[in-house]
């Protein structure tokens, strides 16, 4: 904590300002960008959705004039786009009728296609609606979509038979979305570092550089000659500043005044040739004056300036009322009567 206290307003502020400006830009652009994600799935989707439209009905006349190899065209342009992973029909039997990996064609779905759920086959072609899914951890949409493969000559059998297996990632459009919040942040804060500046430099000019400058003139002040003191600065400092040179002043003329009156009373002891003594209790120093010395009959320098010298010199006869006396003094209570002597 007196680390804390010892850094300067210039580093401090500044650092302070920078925390918050990153925990509360930070959490706003964080809120944001999951925002995006939120929009960007529904965008996805309904563009998936739309996607598989349209390959449900340029698949659906292929197959059922049998021609499997326009069919086989439209899955491999469909997989052109970037964000397209996989594309693949799969019938009734779970068996890969068309895909755009050519390895995974004849073979069993489950096995082949990532993502695949066989289980929501006959929901789908049931049903005829489209599925989409969205797998958080692959960042990817998965679309399921019923569609005819019965040829012409089966007229009377006409009914979805068949899945248009979609496989759409989301990684590149999240990776955009993450690289803007990030390009966003760097720039508020560049912005922010620009502003901190000018900030440091204000602060240096109107509080720390007046500041620094009341200090040294404070270290180096004589209480007793007053002569100097820094009065440079602005608004609060200004005024702390002038405060401090009024209690001065203050501190000064009470000084002063002390002084004299000391003076008067050390004039009054010597004219009127009294010993006298003081007692701080807290520390058990005393005060003998020099004139209380000569009148025990001793030198300044054979008595030091503790109580014991005082305690030593009580009449034996007198020590035990003396402690009394003291002890009921210390406790508030009246003092006896009795007397004594050193």
């Amino acid at each position: 904590m007196n680390k804390l206290r010892s850094l300067s307003l210039i580093i401090l502020l500044p650092a302070l300002l920078i925390v918050i400006f990153i925990v509360l830009q930070g959490s706003v652009l964080f809120m944001e960008y999951r925002q995006q994600q939120a929009n960007l799935y529904i965008k996805s989707e309904q563009d998936l959705k739309g996607l598989a439209g349209q390959l449900q009905t340029s698949l659906s006349n292929s197959l059922m004039r049998l021609e499997k190899s326009q069919a086989q065209e439209f899955v491999s342009t469909a997989a052109l786009n970037e964000n397209v992973k996989t594309v693949a029909v799969v019938d009734n039997n779970q068996q890969v009728v068309l895909s755009n990996q050519f390895r995974e064609k004849y073979m069993f779905a489950k096995l082949q296609l990532e993502g695949y759920q066989g289980d929501l086959l006959d929901r789908v072609i049931n049903k005829n609606e489209i599925i989409v899914q969205l797998s958080k951890q692959k960042e990817e949409l998965v679309a399921y979509a019923p569609l005819q493969m019965i040829s012409k000559g089966n007229s009377l059998n006409r009914k979805f038979n068949g899945v248009i297996f979609i496989r759409y990632s989301l990684k590149s459009a999240f990776s955009a979305l993450a690289y803007e919040s990030v390009f966003r942040l760097v720039k508020f804060t560049l912005v922010l570092l620009a502003t901190l500046c000018l900030f440091v430099y204000l602060i240096n000019i109107l509080v720390v550089v007046p500041l620094k400058r009341f200090i040294t003139s404070i270290d180096n002040i004589d209480i007793n000659n007053p002569s100097y003191i820094d009065m440079s600065g602005f608004g609060e400092v200004g005024l702390l500043q002038k405060s401090f040179m009024r209690l001065i002043a203050e501190i000064s003329s009470n000084t002063h005044r002390l002084e004299i009156r000391e003076q008067r009373w050390a004039n009054a002891l010597n004219g009127a040739r009294d010993g006298v003594w003081d007692w701080d209790v807290d520390s058990g120093e005393v005060y003998f004056s020099k004139r209380w010395k000569e009148m025990l009959g001793f030198h300044k320098e054979n008595i030091s300036n503790d109580v014991i010298e005082w305690e030593n010199r009580v009449h034996p006869d007198d020590l035990y009322s003396v402690f009394e006396d003291l002890a009921a003094h210390f406790a508030g209570s009246p003092l006896s009567s009795k007397m004594f002597t050193v």
